[in-house]
């Protein structure tokens, strides 16, 4: 069997080497992956995969040899490539038109509009100002995003109609504007095959005030079971609803007592280094369970979702992990905490703080602004909650307000 990878990291090809005794690798560069090839076991292939045309081409000389069983990418510019490849040779997972639903906010929101209205928001086009007044006077406030966003980049919290009037005319344009969700922002990590839908793990968020994260848990600690048993039925509707039945995805929705609604979702692995949660507090290797799927034979029965994730299982390390990312206010470092042992009942796993005593440090407007990261692990989910909220409020990083724009 053959498993082609787009746009793979080190880390990704080694886990697909790890899912496949042979490899295809198609990148537009070379140098960090030519040392991680197997031999004969692998090929490389260099196409500029952001060329729509180019990935057709190739896909041409696919059809003659070498044909892979499968395409897959987990990168958020592989993903359109990928499905396109796998439209042109048949082959089963995500296609054009799914992927690009989950790309598209608009058209994600169209679709749970016809399949799932219950889970979806008020939405309108950031030019239609009618629309979005509609909005303000139900929701109180709204959230404008660039429909092909990513990495909190471009969103706005609006209040009023002068907080939309102000934006340039081409932000505007581009985006989508929807009702103000309150409650407890989470991912979910889910895996499918055959239209089975299975959850890895579930990571609360915690939220700048300009909509940038700034921490990942998991467990949720302010989840109860109730509230998990919705949000994995949620995760189920959105899929199907969009049509997703094979592969992984990563799925932002908003938990209230009355209602889950979808914020939106990605048929791959979450970023932020929420893998590496994922297999600390469950023991699953997710990079590899996110390529394994897609080698599971034609046919296979009801289960097969479950054999990829058991293969990929291994013991968990920790009860509870999460993700801290630094940030500060704009200004002059004046201090950077050294890293503790622990925090609480919490281990610090690692600790990258990149700005040093001296470096000017700018806002905060999306998630490149964040300033170094560590990764907990704790006991519990309680254990967890009160190391993060520590490193929260402490101020790993003290600045002298003012001086950087």
């Amino acid at each position: 069997m053959a498993l082609l990878l787009i746009g793979a990291s080190p880390n990704i090809l080694r886990a697909g080497q790890a899912a496949s005794t042979r490899v295809l690798i198609v990148d537009r560069t070379a140098p960090d992956l030519l040392t991680v090839l197997r031999g004969e076991d692998d090929q490389f292939y260099l196409v500029d995969y952001h060329d729509l045309a180019a990935v057709d081409a190739f896909a041409d000389v696919l059809t003659v040899g070498p044909r892979p069983t499968a395409v897959a990418s987990v990168t958020e510019q592989g993903l359109i490539p990928a499905a396109r490849l796998v439209d042109r040779l048949g082959l089963r997972g995500p296609g054009e038109d799914v992927v690009r639903s989950t790309r598209d906010k608009r058209r994600m929101r169209a679709r749970l509009a016809a399949h799932a209205p219950h889970l979806s928001l008020p939405s309108a086009p950031g030019t239609d100002r009618e629309a979005v007044a509609q909005i303000l006077k139900d929701a109180g406030q709204a959230v404008l995003k660039p429909a092909l966003g990513t990495a909190s980049q471009g969103i706005r919290r609006l209040q009023s109609l002068d907080d939309l009037d102000r934006l340039p005319e081409d932000e505007r344009r581009d985006a989508l504007v929807e009702a103000f969700a309150p409650g407890t922002e989470v991912s979910v990590e889910s895996l499918s095959v055959g239209g089975e839908h299975r959850i890895v793990c579930i990571a609360e968020k915690r939220i700048s005030p300009g909509f940038v994260e700034v921490a990942h848990l998991t467990p949720p600690p302010s989840l109860t079971g109730a509230d998990v048993a919705r949000v994995t039925r949620a995760t189920a509707e959105l899929l199907d609803a969009l049509g997703i039945t094979d592969g992984p995805a990563h799925t932002e929705l908003m938990v209230c007592p009355e209602r889950v609604t979808v914020i939106e979702t990605h048929n791959r692995p979450g970023g932020d280094g929420i893998v590496d949660l994922a297999e600390a507090t469950t023991g699953i290797d997710w990079r590899r369970a996110s390529l394994a799927w897609s080698l599971v034979p034609d046919g296979s029965g009801p289960g097969a979702v479950d054999d990829v994730l058991r293969d990929c299982t291994g013991p968990a390390v920790a009860g509870a992990a999460a993700i801290v990312f630094f940030t500060a206010p704009p200004g002059t470092v004046t201090r950077v905490l050294e890293r503790p042992e622990r925090v609480g009942a919490a281990k610090t796993v690692n600790w990258r703080v990149e700005p040093q005593v001296g470096t000017q440090v700018g806002p905060l407007r999306d998630s490149f602004g964040r300033l170094g990261a560590t990764v907990l692990h704790a006991p519990d989910a309680q254990a967890l909650r009160d190391a993060v909220e520590h490193l929260l409020t402490v101020g790993v990083i003290e600045v002298t307000e003012g001086s950087a724009a």
